[in-house]
């Protein structure tokens, strides 16, 4: 009996690989639906619209990032929404279109440095219209770098009745260093039974419908959530908030690299998408360089006329079985014997 599990184990360890084989952590550029590079302009290069810089934000050279980035330099103002409003004052940005997906799913991908920490400015914030009549909205997502003791991502649905403790989904992570570039994602996967994560440098952060010290909760809000608000769907910004005249702060410093799907993200996907270096454009849509052909030999001098033979019988194809394929076949074998000889000891006692 005892070689019978020493055998049926070195089946399962060797299987163990092969049932693993083609699970993907590629980035899955097909689900991307926006990418702003920041290289010079805020160009989206899926749609090819161009979104617009307010209030003499500009783009500066970032030796860290390798490539331009987007400068807000808001040291001389702090919560613009109290005074002219957020369009007169306090540089920002405004996306090309609102890239909310029509999706119980999105990720949300995007470098910021913070100059100097500013209570909910936000780095990104997408959401309905009602904020451009009634001084906020009701349904929106966001990211936060605080919130004055966390680091926060956000989404909120105020006039839901479905009784989820405070209409929303919100992850509370560790507050983000202040002149330290950051790579945030926020991956929403509602109705999955698992909670929403926003990734900061790599670690993870789950939400809940509470606040900053609950247990993490399964997401239940969608982005297709938003996009049923009765006021429409609203602008989306970088580097303010959708709330107006209500001292929401404004984003002071630098971004980056923002790039949106409409899938959830695994784990090693976002560790994929932390190598991925867009400033040289959309990586799905990307040209190989031509490669160059080697000069022509020389032709070689004819040969000698050799006498003539029968010719040789054309080789038989041989059907080409991948390694993964090799190795099922020598488990199935494995396992075959096995069962086998336990069969036989069986039937001997």
């Amino acid at each position: 009996m005892r070689k019978i599990i020493c055998i049926l184990t070195i089946c399962a360890l060797v299987a163990a690989p092969v049932f693993t084989l083609g699970v993907s952590a590629a980035v899955p550029y097909e689900y991307m639906i926006a990418l702003y590079n920041m290289e010079g302009d805020l160009k989206d290069s899926v749609s090819g619209k161009d979104g617009t810089i307010m209030n003499g934000a500009s783009f500066v050279d970032d030796s860290e990032r390798g490539g331009k980035v987007l400068h807000l330099n808001n040291d001389n103002v702090t919560a613009p929404g109290q005074g002219l409003g957020y369009d007169a004052e306090g540089q920002h940005a405004i996306l090309a279109e609102h890239h909310i997906p029509d999706s119980d799913q999105m990720t949300i991908s995007i470098w910021f440095k913070v100059k100097e920490h500013r209570t909910w400015a936000r780095v990104i914030d997408f959401g309905d219209a009602r904020a451009e009549t009634q001084d906020s909205p009701n349904r929106f997502i966001n990211i936060s770098p605080t919130n004055g003791e966390f680091t926060v991502g956000t989404l909120n649905i105020n006039d839901s009745s479905d009784g989820i403790p405070n209409n929303r989904d919100r992850v509370f992570a560790d507050v983000v260093n202040e002149n330290e570039w950051i790579h945030a994602v926020l991956v929403i996967n509602a109705k999955s039974g698992s909670p929403n994560v926003l990734y900061l440098n790599g670690k993870a952060f789950q939400s809940t419908n509470g606040g900053g010290t609950d247990a993490p909760d399964p997401a239940f809000f969608s982005p297709k959530d938003v996009l049923t608000a009765d006021d429409g769907i609203g602008k989306t910004y970088i580097g303010r908030s959708r709330f107006e005249n209500n001292g929401d702060q404004i984003f002071n410093g630098y971004i980056d690299n923002i790039a949106i799907f409409n899938v959830a993200f695994t784990a090693d996907q976002v560790a994929e998408l932390n190598k991925v270096d867009f400033n040289a454009g959309n990586p799905a849509t990307a040209v190989p360089p031509a490669v160059e052909e080697s000069p022509a030999a020389p032709e070689a001098a004819p040969a000698p006329v050799a006498a003539v033979v029968a010719p040789a019988a054309a080789p038989v194809a041989v059907p080409q079985t991948n390694d993964s394929g090799i190795v099922m076949m020598i488990v199935l074998a494995l396992l075959g014997s096995a069962i086998f000889v336990y069969a036989k000891k069986s039937r001997n006692y």
